[in-house]
């Protein structure tokens, strides 16, 4: 009678610990600190997890961020000024930056690395304990430490996804039921998938001893999904390790492996693991010059996969999915499904609208041309062309590109009326990569009240402007409003209007270089700012590198902006510049004494 794995006691299990991040690779039981608690949790009040920002020599703070009016939080970093901050190396100094970080493998990434992985089972991932996002991001690796609760999940999806490997699987990567050399053979071939690279002897004997030391010596396959559940607990599978090749640290630091060269490509690109063709590009040495790298990168732009991993950086950059969560009053019918119609629109228009035909960063901010239903096409004053989608032209005079979409309007506004606070934040943040500081200690952060409540009638505006002009508050809402105001000729659920409590809409302001009279002015100027151009790059690289210091290099930084001016702001050629790099595609940086 076959044993089931789920009741099999193996010692040999490995353990996921909820250490300080750094794990012993050498080996698949890491080693942890001392695993105390330092109270510094990053649960707020609510049960949510917040928006850290890494302190001094990688320190963890109790950061939120900027506060909007409804005391909710918008991610900010100080590290993400470093780039801009950091002094240029001089000439005669080799300066490189500090050591690229473990990074665990984000929920997103470890969904699609299964799906890939075992193409042929059905792998149910349940809601992961959440990770706190790092300027915006889940895959930043100062905001993926283990947890008890994580560790358990992983065993119950490694346990789930063996429970499920048969005959039919072993024989995927050259195993049989016949035990012997075709043990070995499953070992080295689900292996080298599974860690993304070769395993070398010492592990191959490793696991052989597990398996025959185990029921593996009774039984086959009971030893082969023994071996599934232990290597999907490994932290070469849960973990990106990137150790280099052995060689003596240039300049830019160590050199990568060809494995781990296409381990970056794939998850930049597909946001998973490589697959056969990129596999073997890195056996055959192939990865080791810009030229065979763009070869790879072009041709996983063009696979369908990479939908999901460019729409995932533009989701978290933009936060494209705030809109599903938030309410309006019962009569503007923005059920769950409609709001996910208003995800799906905005998404559509960053991939398909811009990203795909070749757009830039410009288009981002101007295009007229919006994916909708008829719904929505509704909230942009337009008709659809029938149906479920169709691509509508807007009026240019009232929309001009992302920050006109209703999916932006809409998550950055109350029930009732749209929220400048939140609006000028996000501009700040998200597109100017410039976040405000919070309210000064104290602050009692109350939004203004509904206009049906107010003694006489009033336009957004000017509540915002009584709300907002408190001692202090002019420090930080003197850029905040200027810009949220931009947007006051959109009502909360973006739809255009010209009066507002029966008053003419006042959306002109200036701030610095900018000088408007609404939300399409602004948005035109902010694509043809060099600010915003640069911030396009370091959130892109940031995302990237996971949030490693690699990608705040300043030689590093310059050289993407220098490509991304010359190809026109193009963002598939901003993501191939960051692809081909030898920075990001050659190189591990190790510190070096000067």
């Amino acid at each position: 009678m076959r044993v089931r794995i789920d009741v099999v006691l193996v010692a040999a299990l490995p353990v996921i610990a909820a250490c300080s991040g750094r794990l012993a690779l050498d080996q698949d039981v890491p080693r942890t600190d001392d695993g105390v608690d330092d109270g510094r949790s990053s649960r707020d009040a609510r049960g949510g997890v917040k928006d850290v920002s890494p302190g001094p020599a990688g320190a963890r703070t109790g950061s939120t961020g900027a506060v909007s009016m409804s005391g909710d939080t918008e991610s900010t970093s100080p590290a993400a000024d470093a780039a801009s901050n950091s002094a240029e190396p001089t000439a005669d100094v080799a300066v490189s930056a500090p050591p690229q970080p473990l990074r665990r493998l984000s929920h997103f990434e470890y969904r699609n690395t299964l799906a890939d992985l075992f193409p042929m089972l059905t792998v149910v991932v349940p809601e992961l304990a959440v990770d706190e996002r790092i300027d915006g991001f889940t895959n930043h690796y100062d905001g993926m430490q283990p947890s008890d609760l994580l560790t358990e999940q992983y065993l119950g999806v490694a346990q789930a996804v063996a429970r499920q490997v048969d005959e039919s699987v072993v024989q995927r990567w050259g195993g049989c039921v016949r035990g012997g050399s075709c043990s070995e053979t499953f070992i080295r071939g689900f292996g080298a998938e599974a860690f993304r690279r070769p395993l070398t002897d010492e592990e191959i004997a490793r696991y052989l001893d597990i398996f025959e030391s185990g029921p593996g010596g009774l039984d086959p396959l009971l030893g082969m999904q023994l071996t599934v559940m232990t290597m999907l607990q490994s932290p070469h599978f849960l973990y990106r390790p990137e150790l280099g090749v052995a060689a003596d640290p240039g300049p830019l630091g160590k050199p990568l492996s060809p494995y781990e060269t296409a381990s970056r490509l794939s998850y930049l690109f597909w946001a998973s693991m490589p697959d056969d063709e990129l596999f073997d590009a890195a056996s055959a040495g192939e990865l080791v010059d810009a030229e065979s790298v763009r070869v790879q990168a072009e041709r996983l732009l063009q696979d369908d996969k990479a939908r999901r991993g460019v729409i995932q950086f533009l989701r978290e950059w933009l936060k494209l999915d705030k809109v599903t969560t938030k309410l309006k009053l019962d009569e503007a019918g923005w059920d769950e499904a409609f709001r996910d119609e208003l995800r799906q629109s905005v998404e559509r228009f960053v991939y398909d609208e811009v990203f795909v035909p070749g757009g830039t960063s410009v288009d981002l901010l101007t295009s007229t041309r919006f994916p909708a239903t008829a719904a929505i096409a509704g909230l942009f004053g337009e008709t659809s062309n029938g149906g479920s989608w169709s691509v509508i032209q807007t009026d240019a005079e009232q929309r001009s590109g992302l920050l006109t979409h209703p999916a932006f309007l809409g998550a950055h506004g109350y029930g009732e009326y749209g929220s400048p606070v939140l609006r000028g934040v996000y501009v700040l943040d998200r597109i100017l990569c410039a976040p405000p500081s919070p309210p000064p200690p104290g602050t009692v952060v109350m939004p203004p009240e509904s206009p049906s409540d107010a003694a006489q009638p009033r336009t957004n505006r000017e509540a915002y402007v009584e709300a907002t002009a408190g001692p202090g508050c002019d420090a930080c809402h003197t850029a905040i409003n200027a810009l949220g105001f931009a947007f006051e000729h959109y009502d909360t659920l973006g739809q255009y209007r010209d009066t507002d409590s029966g008053h003419p809409v006042d959306a002109s302001g200036a701030l610095g270089q900018f000088q408007f009279e609404d939300a399409v002015e602004l948005s035109q100027q902010l694509a043809a700012s060099e600010e915003f151009q640069a911030c396009v790059v370091r959130r892109w690289a940031s995302y990237a590198l996971g949030g490693s210091p690699l990608a705040a290099d300043p030689a590093f930084l310059d050289d993407l902006r220098g490509a991304f001016s010359s190809e026109g702001h193009s963002l598939r050629e901003l993501l191939m510049s960051i692809a081909t790099h030898e920075r990001f595609a050659h190189w591990l940086a190790v510190e070096q004494t000067h």
